[in-house]
């Protein structure tokens, strides 16, 4: 059996469900608006992480709450910003459940 406390892991493993658990991540523009998909495009490039979603999700929600978990750095990324707040919200009731 393997405890995620043996590796230290244990506050990633909970931000990866919490985020896997609160709905899709990416604010993916109607394909039809050029500019925007171009934007969603370098968006997603800069916060996509090489070795996999699992790294990126943690990636955006270390920069979720590196910014102040504010609206417009959603905004900005092409994330949805709710889903990111339920995400907080499973993720702070997971750790102390």
């Amino acid at each position: 059996l393997f405890f995620y406390s043996e590796c230290d892991c244990l506050e990633e493993v909970l931000t990866i469900a919490s985020v896997l658990s609160a709905g899709q991540v990416w604010a993916v523009p109607d394909a039809k608006n050029s500019k925007d998909m171009a934007l969603f495009n370098i968006a997603r490039a800069a916060l996509s992480h090489p070795f996999g979603d699992f790294h990126t999700y943690l990636y955006i929600y270390s920069n979720f709450e590196s910014d102040g978990r504010r609206r417009e750095w959603c905004e900005r990324n092409f994330i949805h910003y709710n889903v990111l707040r339920r995400a907080e919200h499973i993720r702070y009731i997971r750790h102390y459940v």
